[in-house]
């Protein structure tokens, strides 16, 4: 398991660019000394955004879990979320620990969404718009409304109440 102390000595981190860059090469290839380490993963089934990698000691790193290393001295507790939804920004002042459901509050509007608002769907039972959020992996109904903008402003509410200021509510 990778170290803090180690972790410093291999690499320098810029927490106002989110940039790590090689203070010791790695053993093999050319020397690499100052330039920009790791790189971008590519996208997989199982992730669908692209992530920074860092290869140290034989054991791959996601980046924005070593920046949190870096900066706090200690692994994130679970999962880490970028703030401004860019995956590739791994700045400190992007990052914060998130449980699953704040994570997932922190998503955009799914693409198949037809009333362009996240969290609201169109209801052709009662012709009225509906409004839910989920957390802890439990659907809550909000309501039904006859706009989409009131259907969006109950749960952009429930988002701020449930998930706190850095909800993505668009």
């Amino acid at each position: 398991m990778l170290t803090h102390a180690r972790l410093l000595k291999m690499v320098d981190y810029n927490p106002g660019t989110g940039v790590f860059t090689w203070r010791i090469a790695p053993k093999k290839g050319p020397d690499r000394t100052g330039l920009r380490a790791g790189t971008v993963s590519k996208i997989r089934p199982t992730c669908t955004r692209p992530y920074r990698q860092i290869r140290i000691d034989g054991k791959t790193y996601f980046e924005h879990r070593l920046a949190w290393f870096h900066v706090h001295g200690r692994w994130p507790q679970g999962i880490l979320d970028h703030i401004n939804f860019d995956s590739l920004d791994n700045r400190i002042a992007n990052l914060r620990e998130a449980t699953h459901s704040t994570n997932k509050a922190n998503r955009p509007p799914p693409k198949n969404n037809s009333t362009g608002y996240k969290g609201v769907s169109f209801n052709k039972v009662y012709g009225k718009f509906q409004a839910s959020i989920c957390r802890q992996y439990k659907q809550m109904h909000l309501g039904f409304f006859d706009a989409a903008e009131e259907a969006h402003a109950a749960y952009r509410a429930a988002a701020v109440e449930l998930f706190g200021a850095f909800a993505r509510t668009a």
